[in-house]
């Protein structure tokens, strides 16, 4: 047997983090089934296996990790607990999570603060406050204290459930553990503040923000998606123009929520100008980019560029939601164009677009107002 911490080992332990570099977590378990025949097993060898499950939320491979390092006598640290319990979480497995919390408990040992904010973002993305709640006290009764992580974890919980109760509690929570909020608290609230029409207050917010923390990108991002959502486009503008003045480079989030502001302010054709714009800059067009173009085009009654953007959606790959589809083919009805109306229920069809009773009723019923559209309600009748 070749004695431990040689360079045998290491070089082994070496080749299982490539396997798992490569999503080979097979070949992985395989090469350090082989280091534990030898008895050169350790931690270390299992780290980037688990590592690869976590990030991947690969819940069934990181319990056969975890099985396997047993079998190896290798006793798991923290760091392979967390990895463990964020890829169940990541698998929605968050009972089987909880159960790894205990079992740690259960042993004895002391579990570090990121195992508690691992299972309590599992609940965040269930938006379960009181078990979010819970596990913050449980926390503290295991001798430890939140950090600023744990908070924003429980801000996202509580914004998600929409619970402002719970939401300002948690605020209070962090004030008296004596936690100062960063960006990424600050961006969470504003967040939740903008997206629950209260404005004024997250405007407030920002302001106070400013005097202590410095603004990111996600939190200029936020802000000009708040004006856009309402139309503001002064306001939109002006968030940008501070982005560019702080040395902040615009995205692509960022020109999509501009994009949705024209739309919502009735600008339709400012927003295909953009959209034209970042197109031809080279950046990555993310679905809701398209979306948002084609919503101010419909919005505007812009059937040709509407219709235009949504073969180019197509051409790229995304799927276009039943929701636009239809919008666009009332536009069509609207405009007394049976042709075209036509043209993109057959198109429709070769895209399996799904359209269900009610959509379909309400399609029938547009046309009977208007009278003729003949072939395409008896196209629409027998669409499947």
């Amino acid at each position: 047997m070749v004695a431990a911490g040689t360079a045998f080992q290491q070089n082994y332990n070496q080749a299982v983090s490539l396997l798992a570099a490569d999503g080979d977590i097979e070949g992985g378990l395989a090469l350090a089934a082989t280091v534990a025949d030898v008895g050169l097993a350790n931690v270390i060898t299992y780290r980037p296996l688990m590592k690869y499950c976590g990030s991947k939320g690969d819940a069934p491979h990181a319990m056969q990790t975890m099985a396997a390092m047993r079998g190896a006598g290798v006793v798991p640290d923290m760091f392979v607990y967390a990895e463990l319990m964020s890829s169940l979480v990541r698998a929605g497995q968050v009972a089987d999570a909880e159960g790894v919390l205990r079992e740690i408990v259960a042993d004895g040992r002391r579990p570090h603060v990121v195992l508690f904010n691992t299972l309590l973002s599992g609940y965040s993305r269930e938006a379960n406050v009181p078990r979010a709640m819970a596990l913050i006290s449980q926390l503290r009764e295991a001798g430890l204290e939140p950090d600023e992580t744990t908070f924003n974890i429980a801000l996202d919980c509580c914004a998600r459930a929409k619970n402002f109760k719970a939401l300002e509690k948690t605020v209070e929570m962090m004030r008296l553990a004596n936690v100062r909020p960063g960006a990424p608290t600050y961006n969470t609230l504003l967040k939740t503040l903008s997206r629950s029409q209260r404005f004024d207050e997250a405007v407030a917010m920002f302001t106070e923000m400013k005097v202590t923390v410095t603004p990111t990108k996600v939190t200029y991002n936020t802000m000009i998606d708040a004006c856009a959502h309402r139309g503001d486009m002064d306001g939109a503008s002006a968030y940008f123009d501070e982005m560019m003045a702080v040395g902040l480079q615009p995205d692509v989030i960022t020109f999509t929520s501009l994009i949705k502001g024209f739309g919502r302010s009735g600008n339709a054709p400012r927003a295909v100008e953009l959209f034209d714009a970042i197109r031809e800059g080279g950046y990555a067009l993310e679905e809701r980019t398209y979306y948002a173009v084609i919503n101010a085009c419909l919005g505007a009654g812009d059937r040709g560029n509407a219709r235009a953007l949504l073969y180019e959606m197509l051409d790229a790959g995304f799927a276009v939601r039943t929701r636009t589809w239809t919008w666009l083919l009332e536009c069509d009805i609207w405009a007394d164009d049976e042709a075209a109306a036509v043209r993109l229920l057959r198109d429709m069809g070769a895209a399996e677009v799904p359209v269900d009773g009610s959509r379909r009723a309400r399609l029938l019923r547009e046309c009977r107002k208007r009278g003729g559209f003949t072939r395409f309600i008896g196209q629409l009748q027998n669409y499947r």
